[in-house]
């Protein structure tokens, strides 16, 4: 016998299952965590990982009774990474991963769920096009930002807008394909660190519209129904679905043929 009265076996068992539960959660994490405090929910989770390592290494050596003092050490360090994991996933999934579900209202498309007191949408003419930011509190433009540009293009068979959550709720109606991403020949830019040039595009296909993710470096994610996931291969749009990109929430909103 050795540490707390516990067998190698034991130990072993003890410890390797619970590093392998809080590496899975980790891991999930890692790929699928989205929203502006995903960095600090992953960074909290590979550390809770690096708690747990220790002592699924050292479970099965021999630690007696008398010297048995280094392995409770490192089984504190395992408990604390896996309570650590624990409250990072529940806080995660209550406070990022679930939200009210969001619909069209009565007698046209809009965002129906934008917060009191959002920023105005600033709208400024653009030569033949228009561009329509999402400018945040005190008046200013710069920064993050949502931009609509590249308003020409062939309209799709269907009736459908994306709107972004952080603006009034101005629409902007789907064309046949619409590109999203930090480039200025994107047709929606979005100013945003986190989204790369050419991040994604939605294309109308046999009367749906299907959001691509395209080979992004921090991805593309889809709410729908109080789920998330992230866009891995092309997904058809329902109405409500929320599709994350970066810390940018575009809502897509479908009117009908």
């Amino acid at each position: 016998m050795g540490f707390g009265g516990l067998s190698a076996e034991i130990r072993s068992v003890l410890f390797v299952v619970q590093f392998a539960a809080v590496a899975v959660a980790a891991g999930w994490l890692l790929v699928n965590a989205a929203g502006p405090r995903a960095r600090a929910y992953q960074l909290g989770a590979a550390v809770c990982a690096l708690l747990a390592l220790p002592a699924a290494i050292a479970a099965p050596l021999d630690f007696p009774e008398t010297n048995s003092g280094g392995f409770v050490a490192l089984a504190v360090l395992a408990w604390l990474g896996a309570i650590g994991m624990a409250a990072t996933v529940y806080a995660y999934g209550t406070r990022e991963a679930v939200a009210p579900a969001v619909g069209a209202p009565v007698g046209g498309p809009a965002f129906a769920g934008a917060a009191a007191g959002a920023a105005p949408t600033r709208v400024e003419p653009a030569g033949v096009e228009t561009r329509v930011a999402a400018a945040p509190a005190g008046g200013s433009a710069q920064g993050d930002r949502t931009v609509v540009a590249g308003t020409t293009g062939r309209p799709a068979g269907r009736l459908a807008f994306l709107v972004d959550r952080g603006s009034d709720g101005r629409p902007f109606r789907l064309l046949e394909e619409v590109t999203i991403g930090r480039a200025r020949e994107a047709t929606i830019v979005i100013d945003d660190p986190e989204v790369s040039r050419s991040h994604a595009k939605i294309r109308y296909e046999n009367g749906s519209f299907v959001l691509y993710d395209l080979g992004s470096q921090n991805g593309t994610f889809l709410r729908r129904e109080g789920t998330r996931r992230r866009v891995q291969n092309p997904v058809p749009l329902q109405d409500a679905d929320v599709i994350i990109i970066g810390n940018r929430e575009l809502v897509y909103l479908d009117a009908g043929e």
